[in-house]
């Protein structure tokens, strides 16, 4: 009688003990599921706030994601940067955008091209060249606003045939900067004396951009002019362009 009540005793204790093992793998399970329910939520949280520009907010929203030290911890600092640079705060988003690449192992192309244009802004151009040139070895040459603002630099240094060979890139890829890239390449080319690429570059940079890249319609108008006239001054107008918006300062919503 009393081993089976031993038996059924220990019986019961086994049950039990692989009830609680159950649970506490189960409960393990769960809280694992919720960190990573927690940090998503974080992200979805701090894009609807950013959408909203409240940037200030938002960043303390991104910073509550890092506490969870989850798997976006790159992608929560990249966010942070975003804000800190849509707040005019450039040295802090330069800090954030390095913090995402140290998490990423210098792997984040998008990283690389916003601590470019921060860089550029507060007038570190080497600094801000050095990160474009990374975002683009990142993207295998297809960053096309990278390539659009070193074709920019380079106008800036006067290397000419650098700028023609980034806005080539960028205009073939016929994405972000595509149509300014074009009206340019007509720049360079008129500068150059080459009035018939000008011609065809600025009219095909207004016929992509659906004719509302005026500036290239209005370079085109100084070419054709400059050809009948030999007006010295016409040349003198041509105008490069650069960028309204930059798709590259975008928070990163998801992975």
């Amino acid at each position: 009688m009393r081993n089976i009540f031993l038996n059924r005793f220990g019986l019961t204790f086994v049950l039990l003990l692989s009830f609680i093992c159950v649970s506490s793998s189960e409960a393990s399970a769960q809280v694992f599921d919720e960190r990573i329910v927690d940090e998503t939520i974080f992200l979805a949280k701090g894009n609807k706030v950013f959408a909203s520009g409240d940037y200030e907010r938002a960043a303390r929203i991104y910073q509550n994601g890092l506490s969870l030290r989850g798997d976006k911890q790159a992608i929560f600092h990249f966010n942070i940067g975003v804000c800190h640079y849509n707040s005019g705060r450039l040295r802090e988003a330069v800090a954030s955008y390095q913090r995402a690449l140290r998490n990423s192992g210098n792997k984040y192309q998008k990283a690389f091209y916003a601590l470019g244009r921060a860089f550029a802004d507060l007038g570190e151009t080497q600094n801000a060249k050095t990160a474009w040139l990374k975002a683009l070895k990142l993207s295998k040459q297809t960053d096309a606003e990278a390539l659009f603002d070193l074709g920019l630099l380079a106008i800036e240094e006067r290397v000419f045939d650098a700028a023609q060979n980034y806005f080539e890139k960028a205009a073939a890829l016929k994405g972000a900067n595509a149509d300014l890239s074009l009206n340019n390449l007509g720049v360079i080319a008129a500068l150059r004396g080459d009035f018939e690429t000008a011609i065809n570059d600025f009219e095909t940079a207004f016929r992509q951009s659906n004719e509302k890249l005026v500036l290239a319609n209005r370079n085109l108008g100084f070419c054709r002019d400059y050809v009948a006239k030999k007006d010295e001054s016409l040349l003198a107008k041509l105008t490069i362009a650069t960028k309204t918006t930059v798709s590259g300062f975008g928070i990163q919503t998801s992975d």
